[in-house]
């Protein structure tokens, strides 16, 4: 996020490319101090006052008063990206998804087990007992 710009472009009229793609043609991911100062020294020069059918409000270089309201190029290049990770970081999704899952029903089943030892429920007439009388105290204690 910090190192992509932060200005938008009209779809289709950039190639943005990773830094493997960059290194794989031959081309430098870093920038020289010469580069750099030539965008700051870009970025500090003071606009002429007024353009050509430019609105003060509206007039930027870096941003477009032209609306895109779908992006499908971003789309198919999101989708294409998905694709490219293939299938060893989708089945790490998964089984990171599940062992949450069975972690959080775990300490679920531990802190109900508890609060039932707690409240001396011995038999299921006074498990449904207390269980009304704990639903009326939540819905009490909420209404208040």
């Amino acid at each position: 996020y910090p190192r992509e710009c932060p200005f938008p472009h009209i779809s289709g009229t950039i190639q943005p490319k990773t830094s493997k793609e960059r290194l794989a043609e031959g081309r430098t991911t870093r920038a020289s101090k010469d580069e750099m100062q030539k965008y700051i020294k870009a970025g500090r020069r003071v606009p002429p006052a007024e353009k050509e059918g430019c609105n003060n409000e509206l007039c930027s270089e870096m941003w477009s008063v032209e609306e895109e309201l779908v992006d499908v190029g971003a789309h198919f290049s999101h989708t294409a990206r998905r694709a490219e990770r293939g299938p060893l970081h989708a089945l790490l999704f998964y089984v990171f998804t599940c062992l949450a899952s069975v972690c959080f029903a775990s300490a679920l089943v531990q802190t109900l087990g508890t609060t039932l030892r707690m409240a001396d429920v011995s038999s299921k007439a006074s498990f449904a007992c207390w269980l009304r009388s704990s639903l009326k105290r939540t819905i009490n204690h909420h209404h208040v």
